[in-house]
């Protein structure tokens, strides 16, 4: 579903050691104003305005710090790119008016850092926090230079010029999407991945010397960062694009007097400044209903941005400027940009998409358990024991299905030989756990004051040995119920309804069962139940006691209801001792 978003404008003053009196900043209105008075030289009748006075969605002033400038700016738009949301964060203004510093500052001290390395804090804080979600990180960076591109992440230590950075070109599809050919993906596993490559990115930016700035950034540089987000049990993935774009300073070269190379890369940079300010002048009187076109390829900054302004994105502007005396009227038109900027409408929408590998996983795992589950009902490659090379492969399923972090994983086993064996293992494991936590020093009760984290932690071990032993018991019925179903189909008479375990000698007669009847779960009697029935049965008269473990009998007559009775309490006996063995 898409909703409306406006871009909202901020403005931040850059400190300088002559403000001007004529500029007046009121943060609690979120208002600039300037009072420029008028020129005496023009004459008695001048119409030129004295008082400008600009709105913003918030205003910093020169005291504020990146931390502030992060919190109050990007974290909304960056939270929504985890969410799903494409998002767009760009800083426009006058050459030397703190562009580069609010973008990206020093990624090297964690109090100076910009915008765009805060943004890889805060994406890798949230994963760290939120375990239940996997996010991928994709990283490029773009660099906009006398109206090409290049790709800044190339990574060798000999020195280069820009033309010896591999060259971006833009190019069509037939359904309308742009592609940026010649630019890199990078996957960035971990934070530290993430920042080398904007320092990477950062060193091979073109950066010159000029009358208003000693390092200025001579093209329009655009880091984008790519974010699939999703849930381990869940088919559905998010993929957003955040773009965090730094662009080059405007400036009037009559007034810096710059020359040569300098020269035309100013010229370049207020060229393609012009198309953006032409695209923004397009897509305001578009909003106001005129049907007009929007030149989107006049340049590649515009077409790269084109999502950003008027498509689906979240976007946020900073207008940076300077109070100094001599730059009021370029702070005056960075305003004025920024008032046309504020007018633009978004349609944001959530980007989902159904990941086909997770459903191919999903759909194998799936099959797999059907196979062992056909295979065990069926009684296939039923052995009397397993082999070594079996004995290892079942420690290995369990180590694998304990130690796996996908929640939806299973313990896949196609006889019941492997499965007890499995279930010997986790009996293992688990004696040792409680060996471990019979182990630990008892804790006193001001000792648990002070350390509740222990005793929560004791807790839930103790929860978790009985759950697995109320599993041990659930898994034992079900084995016992597949190995009667297994023999019922190896018998001799396919009618038979049950087959005793034991010497032949001991098995009484078995009545024939209607095939027609419907299997019913075993109701396995408590050990105490089958002590009574037997106490019951040795007591009556004319018969005297047995020993059930031994299976020995008397030489006295018994009636046939009688020894089937006794052969079944035997067997009974069997299965629990059995069920008891798991807790030795």
């Amino acid at each position: 579903m898409s909703k409306s978003s406006v871009i909202d404008v901020f403005l931040r003053v850059r400190p300088t050691k002559n403000p001007s009196n004529l500029f007046k900043l009121n943060k609690d209105e979120g208002t600039a104003e300037f009072t420029i008075p008028k020129n005496p030289d023009q004459g008695y009748i001048n119409n030129q305005i004295e008082k400008h006075t600009f709105n913003f969605a918030g205003v910093f002033p020169t005291d504020t710090t990146q931390e502030e400038i992060f919190d109050k700016i990007a974290k909304d738009v960056v939270d929504s790119a985890i969410e799903g949301y494409n998002g767009t964060i760009f800083a426009y203004g006058q050459t030397g008016s703190g562009k580069t510093y609010s973008m990206t500052g020093n990624p090297e001290a964690r109090s100076s850092a910009g915008i765009i390395p805060r943004t890889l804090y805060h994406i890798y804080d949230y994963a760290r926090r939120e375990q239940e979600l996997i996010i991928d990180v994709t990283i490029s960076y773009l660099e906009i230079y006398g109206g090409s591109g290049y790709d800044l992440l190339v990574a060798d230590n000999r020195s280069r010029n820009l033309h010896d950075l591999p060259k971006v070109q833009a190019m069509a599809t037939a359904n309308g999407q742009t592609i940026l050919q010649g630019l890199s993906l990078k996957k960035a596993q971990t934070e530290e991945d993430a920042l080398n490559l904007l320092f990477i990115g950062e060193q091979n930016r073109v950066i010159a010397e000029t009358p208003k700035n000693d390092a200025s950034t001579r093209s329009h540089c655009i880091f984008i960062v790519i974010l699939e987000c999703r849930k381990p049990t869940s088919d559905v993935k998010t993929v957003s694009k955040l773009c965090l774009v730094d662009l080059s300073g405007s400036e009037r070269i009559g007034k810096t007097g710059v020359e040569g190379i300098l020269q035309r890369e100013a010229t370049g940079i207020n060229l393609s400044l012009h198309f953006l300010e032409l695209v923004i002048d397009c897509l305001n009187r578009q909003a106001n209903g005129e049907n007009i076109h929007i030149p989107y390829r006049d340049s590649l900054m515009t077409l790269v941005l084109k999502d950003s302004l008027g498509g689906n994105c979240k976007t946020r502007m900073i207008a940076t400027m300077s109070s100094e005396p001599d730059d009021l009227p370029e702070s005056i038109c960075t305003c004025r940009f920024a008032g046309r900027v504020a007018n633009i409408k978004n349609k944001v929408t959530r980007n989902e998409a159904v990941d086909p590998f997770i459903i191919i996983e999903k759909l194998k795992r799936e099959n797999q358990q059907l196979k062992a589950e056909l295979a065990m009902i069926k009684g296939q490659s039923i052995k009397d024991h397993l082999e070594s090379y079996e004995i290892d492969e079942c420690k290995k399923k369990v180590d694998e299905f304990l130690n796996a972090d996908d929640p939806a994983a299973i313990l896949v086993v196609n006889d019941h030989l492997k499965m007890n064996e499995c279930f010997f293992q986790l009996k293992h494991m688990l004696k040792n756990l409680n060996k471990k936590v019979s182990a630990s020093p008892v804790v006193q009760q001001p000792q648990a004051i002070t350390n509740n984290n222990n005793t929560v932690e004791v807790q839930q071990l103790n929860d978790e040995v009985l759950r697995l032993k109320q599993l041990i018991i659930q898994r034992d019925n079900e084995i016992m119920i597949l190995l009667n179903l297994i023999q019922k189909g190896k018998g001799s008479n396919a009618n038979q309804s049950l087959v005793l375990q034991g010497p032949i000698s001991e098995q009484p007669e078995i009545q024939q069962a209607n095939t027609s009847s419907i299997l019913q779960p075993i109701e396995f009697p408590k050990q105490a139940e089958i002590d009574r029935q037997s106490q019951i049965i040795t007591e009556k008269p004319g018969v005297k006691k047995q020993n059930f473990m031994q299976g020995s009998l008397d030489s006295e007559p018994m009636s046939q209801t009688t020894k089937t009775t006794t052969a079944q309490i035997k067997e009974l006996n069997g299965m629990c001792i059995r069920t008891d063995q798991y807790f030795q």
